[in-house]
């Protein structure tokens, strides 16, 4: 069981020579930057396989959670982090072309180990909803009085949204554009 992302010792692949691999289970609870808040620890299968100029890394079955905001109504809710596989490439020399720091992952050669942090960071990063919701039927706050509208909540005293908003209802409910459309296929 691997516990620690950032120095996963891999003496024994390299040194076993091309096409070898070694398999465990990842199970973490690191920290991978101000931008991501776990909520429960990683758990993940994990592959490690020897290449010629390098390793290929593959994690499957990745899960995790983290706390989200939601951007209707503000209320803070679970979200799953639920990744399938994700492969990187851990060279063992810098490539010689250019290259961006966050896009190639080095074997620390010295200790015979990979850093695991970004790769992760990366792959959940990915996951994150654009817009955080924490369910599709989200009502959100009311615009003027600032309620919860998924609560049985009524408005504020002077509260300029409910009325517009019995208005609208009642012209969705006589307004009805497509009501002699019938008519017409006699």
């Amino acid at each position: 069981m691997i516990n620690n992302i950032n120095s996963v010792k891999i003496g024994q692949v390299w040194n076993d020579g091309r096409g070898a691999t070694f398999k465990d289970e990842l199970k973490a609870s690191p920290s991978l930057g101000s931008d991501i808040d776990l909520a429960e620890p990683i758990t993940a299968e994990f592959t490690v396989i020897r290449l010629k100029d390098g390793l290929s890394v593959l994690l499957e079955n990745l899960y995790t959670s983290t706390d989200q905001v939601c951007s209707r109504c503000l209320k803070e809710f679970n979200y799953p982090i639920d990744v399938k596989t994700s492969e990187r490439l851990f060279y063992a020399e810098p490539p010689s072309r250019d290259y961006d720091a966050m896009e190639v992952f080095l074997i620390d050669k010295q200790d015979m180990a990979i850093d695991l942090t970004e790769m992760l960071r990366q792959e959940m990063l990915l996951q994150f909803p654009m817009i955080p919701v924490c369910s599709e039927r989200c009502k959100g706050l009311c615009t003027d009085c600032r309620i919860d509208l998924n609560t049985k909540s009524k408005h504020k005293p002077g509260c300029q949204v409910k009325s517009t908003t019995k208005n609208a209802e009642t012209q969705a409910e006589t307004h009805k554009p497509f009501a002699h459309l019938k008519d017409l296929i006699k």
